[in-house]
């Protein structure tokens, strides 16, 4: 990561984590009001009793020197009351990756996406979840993304690994499988990444 790229994700963690301290008000989460607060929302100290982290370990997240642990994640987004979206861009802006998927329950309707990334087989194809997370691969895909070597990968990230040195790699040609054109078709509910022959 370059030095403006670490800048932009430190000062962008930085705002997210502000943005969800101002958001709270104090009385919402048990702490005592005063007629004369500085700051809107809660401090960082008020923040990090609330996730159960020192002031220290808060300031050293919101300024982004360090790589926390995805439990300390976890608590932070609990006592921030995060989003959905929220916690995943914090897990993104911390750590460089989303936070994991709790095992996926793939509905009825699935069934059939399933079996298209199987029958699509010479080709490579996947299935996503909203987030990028590859649920399903079949064996060809492995040949284009060699992290889903076993057919499954519930933590790798489509959208992270395409920008990691390894797909740069192999799309300049350093994979013995270049990549050619392609289609890719996709699905409302869940995302199938099915990459044919053009």
């Amino acid at each position: 990561m370059n030095d403006s790229s670490e800048a932009m994700r430190k000062r962008s963690l930085k705002l997210l984590l502000v943005s969800c301290r101002d958001a709270i008000s104090p009385g919402d989460v048990g702490l005592a009001s005063r007629a004369h607060r500085r700051c809107r929302g809660i401090s960082q100290d008020e923040a990090a009793h609330l996730a159960g982290v020192t002031t220290r370990c808060w300031s050293d997240l919101e300024n982004g020197w360090h790589s926390p642990h995805p439990s300390t994640l976890d608590t932070v987004a609990d006592a921030l009351h995060m989003t959905a979206r929220q916690r995943t861009d914090l897990y993104f802006l911390a750590l460089g990756h989303v936070p994991p998927t709790p095992g996926v329950a793939l509905g009825v309707g699935a069934r059939d996406e399933i079996e298209l990334v199987h029958r699509a087989h010479p080709k490579p194809a996947l299935l996503t979840d909203h987030a990028s997370n590859v649920l399903v691969s079949n064996t060809a895909a492995a040949d284009w993304f060699p992290a889903l070597a076993n057919g499954v990968a519930s933590t790798e990230n489509l959208a992270v690994w395409l920008f990691s040195s390894a797909a740069e790699e192999q799309v300049e040609g350093g994979s013995p499988r270049k990549v050619d054109t392609g289609l890719c078709v996709y699905a409302a509910s869940v995302s199938v990444v099915a990459c044919c022959d053009s």
